[in-house]
């Protein structure tokens, strides 16, 4: 009966250590691609199967280590955190510019709010301020 015990206690410590090193595979593939399908071809990169892959995956992003989008495509794409702001700031800008351009042409209805969005998409810019406490709510620190 220890012995049982002993090699199920095993098999859970393996198997989380090798659940850290295939998160750690994924990791170090989107630090040199930034962006990976988890289709047919990624997980054929990847050298896992789709239940190994996407356990590991719901653990980075969970953990905010990585995003996680569905593509036009339907397909399911991870990026790494700095990939995923660059391509929020590309879309911030691009819809900026096409407010700009549809301001010139006389029609200024959205350009007021797109602007405002864009001020809260790029949070590093402009600061938000403290949010402000009931007086029953302690602060923890």
């Amino acid at each position: 009966m220890l012995r049982n015990f002993l090699q199920r206690l095993s098999f859970r410590e393996q198997a989380a250590r090798k659940r850290r090193s295939r998160a750690t595979q994924i990791l170090e593939f989107l630090e040199k691609n930034a962006v990976l399908a988890l289709d047919g071809d990624g997980l054929a990169r990847l050298g896992m199967n789709r239940k190994q892959a996407f356990q590991s995956v719901y653990d980075l992003v969970v953990k905010e280590s990585i995003q996680m989008r569905a593509d036009p495509d339907g397909r399911v794409v991870v990026m790494s955190n700095s990939e995923y702001a660059r391509q929020m700031d590309d879309r911030v800008s691009e819809i900026v510019r096409e407010e700009i351009y549809s301001a010139e042409e006389g029609d200024t209805t959205g350009l007021e709010l797109d602007l405002a969005l864009a001020g809260t998409v790029i949070h590093d810019q402009f600061p938000l301020p403290e949010h402000r406490r009931e007086p029953w709510q302690e602060r923890v620190d």
